[in-house]
């Protein structure tokens, strides 16, 4: 889980986090950084709506939401 920490450190920033992802690692996202679950049929409307709002956001996310680093969300 250590591009969570990653997310972190870049603000403005913005965890995506695939809905089947475990209750812990969630959790443990949401306190590093803001955080949002999406599914594959929501996720580039959750994601353009989240730049509408902030312009300069900085979009984290894992391998599942297929949104750059590739990272497993359960590592």
């Amino acid at each position: 889980m250590n591009y969570h920490g990653a997310a972190s450190g870049s603000p403005p920033s913005l965890q995506v986090i695939f809905i089947n992802t475990s209750p812990e690692t969630k959790a443990y996202a949401q306190e590093l950084v803001p955080t949002i679950t999406c599914t594959s049929s929501n996720v580039v409307k959750a994601i353009l709506q989240a730049f509408a709002q902030i312009p300069d956001l900085n979009i984290h996310g894992c391998q599942y939401c297929k949104i750059v680093p590739a990272n497993d969300c359960d590592d």
